[in-house]
């Protein structure tokens, strides 16, 4: 099944993204789905949360569990739409600044 041609990209982007996972999981514990919002929040801050789910294909609810984390830990804040106080903007804390500056260059190099 593994040599199936339609399963395989799903099988190489699979693997792609655990080796490009090692570097924050094993330093900072951030799963997939957590590194996607800060890492979208760090590139093109301020930005809802329904941009970043748009970004990432991920449903929506997901992304904002996986916000939820970061949140709790510092990493990120959550600042209210001025224009639309339903939206939510992450925006990565000094904490989440600083994370960002250790992983960067352990993530280039993946």
């Amino acid at each position: 099944m593994n040599d199936f041609m339609p399963c395989q990209p799903a099988v190489i982007a699979e693997r792609v993204s655990r080796e490009f996972s090692a570097p924050y999981r094993e330093r900072f514990g951030i799963s997939r789905p957590e590194w996607r919002v800060i890492a979208h929040t760090w590139a093109a801050a301020p930005v809802s949360v329904r941009e970043v789910h748009r970004r990432v294909a991920t449903d929506g609810a997901k992304v904002n569990r996986a916000a939820s984390r970061p949140g709790n830990a510092g990493l990120i804040t959550r600042i209210q739409d001025g224009a639309d106080r339903r939206l939510l903007k992450p925006e990565l804390s000094e904490k989440g600044r600083t994370m960002m500056a250790a992983l960067l260059p352990a993530m280039r190099r993946t």
